[in-house]
């Protein structure tokens, strides 16, 4: 059962989510991105670790990583990621230079249109991507699993709102849709330039790598002070 507290928390998203979608925007790109930020998080005991990964869209490579540790004050309930992620996200990207963010997490295709990438798009205003391993709404044809392949997911309404896209041979798709201020081309076009050996995009694979990571040495820290304390 959800608390009171919690309650409150989402009517008062659900609210602001109604502000927000009178913001959205889906469009063309104004210019290719030059540096896409590669959004992850992990969870360390009650805390959330936000992983950022900051990319050259145009040399393919790692410009930097970082990450931010903060206490969750909000459990998980599904389709409200954003009360659990979005803050530690927005503080971590304060004051950083990108051009579209693509987050492990869903865009438009999703119940309310607010997926996590739809409202950080929004409150950022800036173009970005949600990308999941698992449909969250929406329905999809039977695609072959040949690399390359996709079917678009229909909302109930019958209106696009993304694809489900065969990234490796044999594999289960990877879901994709837009958050803000980017077309559906464009975010089907980049996120299919990103694909590599792997499922999933290769920095973003790379920056929940990078998530695991953070999460073990932080266990490993403490196992060490612990030790030494005993």
């Amino acid at each position: 059962m959800i608390s009171n507290p919690y309650i409150y928390k989402i009517e008062k998203l659900r609210k602001e989510e109604e502000k927000l979608l009178k913001e959205l925007k889906i469009e063309k790109l104004k210019k290719e991105p030059e540096v896409i930020v590669f959004l992850d998080s992990s969870y360390f005991n009650e805390n959330i670790i936000s992983c950022f990964l900051f990319y050259s869209y145009k040399n393919r490579e790692v410009l930097k990583k970082k990450f931010i540790l903060s206490k969750i004050d909000f459990p998980y309930i599904p389709t409200y990621l954003s009360l659990r992620e979005g803050p530690n996200y927005i503080k971590g990207l304060k004051n950083e230079e990108y051009d579209l963010m693509i987050i492990d997490g869903q865009g438009i295709a999703h119940p309310r249109k607010m997926g996590i990438a739809t409202y950080l798009g929004i409150k950022l205003n800036k173009p970005s991507i949600g990308v999941a391993k698992n449909i969250l709404y929406g329905t999809y044809k039977p695609i072959n699993k040949e690399k390359g392949m996709f079917s678009e997911i229909i909302g109930k309404n019958g209106e696009l709102i993304g694809y489900a896209l065969i990234t490796k041979e044999k594999t289960n798709p990877i879901f994709i849709s837009p958050g803000n201020l980017i077309s559906f081309e464009d975010t089907f076009n980049i996120i299919n330039s990103l694909i590599g050996k792997h499922r999933i995009p290769e920095p973003l694979r790379e920056v929940h790598i990078y998530s695991r990571e953070v999460k073990r040495n932080l266990n490993e820290n403490i196992y060490n002070r612990w030790t030494k304390n005993r």
